[in-house]
């Protein structure tokens, strides 16, 4: 199965980029979500955009686009925007974002999805056009499907970020440092 999503980087004047805090995991990450049928993904960025932030947003390039594969072959691939706050619209979604803040691109938080911050990185050196494939040679074990992670996460007896860096982050940094691949 293939699946598409945006993330948005959205910058202040001072260089920050602004993330939203994940409800089900305490995370941070970048606004962010699947594209709709129908939907173009600028559309769909400008929308997640206002849905996570409450902001309404300037798109103001596209970074690249950065495929993955997981374990049963599925593909994603995720477009990445530059976008600037134009005017606040909204409150964020309380069922998705616990809290919006901006950080430096260099002191980014440690309960963040791990993924992304190339992403930032790339968003906050003005790269455009990129294409990216990551994680692509390396194997990971099996993960449960997001019902199931939730229970993980509820029986785990931990918050939620630190269940989200025993659980993603150690079994990313193993897999990646440990070079195996397919």
């Amino acid at each position: 199965m293939n699946e598409l999503g945006v993330n948005i980087a959205i910058f202040d004047d001072a260089g920050r980029v602004l993330l939203i805090q994940r409800d089900d995991f305490e995370v941070w990450c970048m606004a962010g979500g699947a594209v709709d049928a129908g939907e173009d993904p600028a559309t769909a960025a400008i929308r997640e955009a206002r849905e996570e932030t409450g902001l309404e947003v300037a798109l103001t390039g596209m970074v690249g686009v950065y495929t993955s594969h997981n374990y049963e072959g599925d593909t994603t691939h995720i477009i990445v925007f530059r976008a600037r706050a134009l005017r606040v619209v909204g409150v964020p979604d309380p069922h998705e974002v616990r809290q919006t803040a901006y950080f430096a691109p260099d002191a980014l938080p440690e309960a963040m999805l791990i993924w992304q911050h190339e992403r930032i990185a790339d968003a906050a050196a003005g790269y455009v056009g990129r294409v990216v494939r990551e994680l692509r040679e390396y194997r990971f074990p099996p993960q449960p499907n997001r019902a199931a992670l939730y229970a993980m996460r509820d029986a785990s007896g931990l918050t939620p970020s630190a269940f989200y860096l025993s659980h993603f982050v150690k079994v990313a940094r193993e897999v990646l440092f440990s070079g195996t691949c397919v």
